[in-house]
């Protein structure tokens, strides 16, 4: 999904990229959830869920007074910075467990 966004921010403004990856990636999750229920740590989901609701006022505020070319630079950053991490340049840990390239 995060290459969606990044496209996305390409071509339209940060405030519609942002509703359009929104309605996306909530799309795709009904659509995984289903199959995935099981799987499902529900004392992990709820303090996602409580640290998602803590912190997304913050992200609110942060978002409507910022400069869209900064929102495009962060993201962008952001996303090489993922890239970096996941092309085998080295040990990454994730989850407190070193993941070794190939």
């Amino acid at each position: 999904m995060p290459f969606c966004g990044a496209v996305l921010l390409l071509f339209v403004d940060p405030p519609r990229a942002i509703q359009l990856v929104v309605i996306i990636s909530t799309a795709l999750s009904f659509v995984a959830l289903p199959g995935l229920w099981r799987a499902i740590a529900l004392g992990l989901l709820l303090r996602l869920g409580l640290g998602s609701l803590a912190g997304l006022p913050l992200g609110l505020l942060a978002f409507r007074y910022a400069d869209p070319v900064v929102v495009r630079v962060l993201v962008g950053a952001t996303i090489l910075a993922f890239a970096r991490c996941s092309d085998g340049g080295g040990d990454v840990v994730w989850a407190n467990s070193p993941v070794r390239s190939a």
